[in-house]
């Protein structure tokens, strides 16, 4: 069956992780294109951390929505190999983040 739905031409990805091939990353994907994807990351991931570094989620001491909105994509990143090393305040509250009840369903498979 899912051989059918990715024959279908101009058909698109249902889910998140049909869109991310699964949390695999895509080996058709030219290297620079990866390459600048890594860096605009790396970039917003950066913000993120400085904005992290006095609170313990992303808009205080409590778990909101924008946290698991902001999370889902932190789901991929050892999957993907998101350049995270460095940024502390980043890989604390995706520990947080991901330790809880709730959190756990943004991690793939």
């Amino acid at each position: 069956m899912t051989e059918l739905l990715h024959s279908i031409p101009g058909r698109r990805p249902c889910s998140l992780s049909e869109a991310m091939g699964c949390a695999r990353p895509n080996p058709g994907i030219p290297r620079s294109q990866s390459e600048r994807a890594s860096k605009e990351f790396r970039k917003y991931a950066t913000i993120l951390d400085g904005n992290l570094a006095d609170k313990r989620f992303v808009t205080g001491d409590t778990l909101t929505l924008a946290d698991f909105s902001i999370g889902v994509v932190f789901g991929y990143i050892q999957p993907l190999q998101l350049p995270v090393d460095g940024l502390e305040h980043l890989q604390r509250w995706w520990s947080a983040l991901s330790g809880t009840p709730s959190g756990k369903i943004l991690l793939p498979g």
